[in-house]
């Protein structure tokens, strides 16, 4: 039976992702442990951060040095990202 209501909650306690790793089994561990708060008809939605970051693919920004250009669009664009992501989404 479905409810006419929409709720959310976050897991602080949900495992750091930092490798590449079997995403499907640490959600299956983790809900395990939260079985008491799951019930049937739930869904349980997962950043695409969490998703890349088990797949390994991420990049640690301080091993990046940015280009001229780089540099160049930071200053010129108001925007927070670091110069070093701009550099990234940069590469082809």
């Amino acid at each position: 039976m479905f409810s006419n209501t929409i709720s959310t909650k976050s897991w602080l306690d949900f495992p750091q992702i930092t490798k590449k790793c079997d995403l499907a089994e640490v959600i299956i561990q983790f809900c395990e442990k939260k079985r008491d708060s799951l019930k049937d008809g739930d869904i349980l939605c997962i950043a695409s951060k969490i998703i890349s970051k088990s797949q390994g693919l991420f990049v640690d920004l301080n091993t990046i040095k940015p280009s001229e250009l780089a540099l160049k669009i930071h200053h010129q664009v108001p925007r927070k990202d670091p110069p070093r992501l701009i550099a990234k989404s940069s590469y082809k």
